[in-house]
């Protein structure tokens, strides 16, 4: 588990970095950080903390999460969609043909 934190504030770290020095070119920065995700991961560890039954191990977990329930990863994916600039969610109607300058980046 040390590993897998230590990794997980680094991309925050380099997230919260990067933008420094890329953003005058027009890159953005964001990072997804969604939690416990249901994957096999998740079920591995599950079962390392308590090999008789390590849905009990899934259930406490999922109990202290706000909805109840690993996020999955189709929902990672579509949230990310969502929040792109060019998504079709996001903008239905796009113009390509326009000659209208780019708008500034958002750095966050």
């Amino acid at each position: 588990m040390p590993a897998y934190i230590a990794s997980k504030h680094a991309v925050i770290g380099l997230t919260k970095t990067a933008p420094g020095g890329i953003a005058r070119q027009g890159i953005r920065v964001n990072a997804v950080c969604p939690g416990p995700v249901d994957t096999r991961m998740i079920h591995s560890l599950e079962a390392q903390l308590n090999l008789a039954d390590p849905a009990s191990v899934g259930r406490r977990y999922q109990s202290a999460i706000p909805i109840g329930r690993y996020v999955t990863p189709d929902e990672i994916a579509n949230t990310c969609c969502f929040c792109a600039p060019t998504s079709p969610r996001r903008s239905p109607v796009r113009n390509t043909s326009s000659t209208a300058p780019a708008p500034p980046p958002v750095v966050r």
